[in-house]
Formats: structure tokens, C-alpha cells, sequence
């Protein structure tokens, strides 16, 4: 039988994985009492937001025809929504 040891590190190793390369997306909509943070929210929203932004992490790493191995490790991927002061024309 194996170390019994080693299997439980193995196994530690194993179940700690898919954490290790999972990829967070985050939005914050700070613009929540302008008109364009309250359509925002009514029309897309935070959670809309979230899952198209890995959606559309996939399309480009599709497109791109990236691989594992030349992807950037970036752990946190975050939008924010900010109300302009820009005058119009």
C-alpha cells in the first residue's frame, strides 16, 4: 500500500485545483443613483454581467485560438460602472 501520507497531500493537491485557475468576475455599479446606473440595473445587471463576462472571456480566448499554457494568469477580472461628467456637444 502506499504512504498514506502522500495520498492525503495528493488529495489535498487535487481538491485545491480547480481553485488555483478559476478566474473571478466581479462588477460593481457605482453610478446606482444616476439615470444610466438605474437603467443598468433594470435592463442588464450585476449578475447578467458576471456571466457574460465569462462568456465572452471564452469567445476571445476562442477566436484568439488561445491555449492554457500562453494565457495570462489573472485571477480577478472587475467592471466597473462610473457615471461621466462629460459634457455633451
Amino acid at each position: 500500500m502506499k504512504n498514506p501520507i502522500f495520498v492525503f497531500f495528493l488529495l489535498q493537491i487535487l481538491t485545491h485545483f480547480p481553485s488555483i485557475f478559476a478566474v473571478v468576475y466581479d462588477a460593481v455599479n457605482a453610478a446606482q443613483e444616476t439615470p444610466g446606473g438605474h437603467r443598468f440595473d433594470a435592463e442588464i445587471g450585476i449578475a447578467y454581467t458576471k456571466s457574460i463576462m465569462k462568456t465572452i472571456n471564452y469567445f476571445i480566448w476562442d477566436i484568439l485560438q488561445y491555449s492554457e499554457s500562453n494565457r495570462k494568469n489573472v485571477p480577478v477580472v472587475k467592471l466597473f460602472i462610473h457615471s461621466s461628467t462629460a459634457q455633451k456637444p
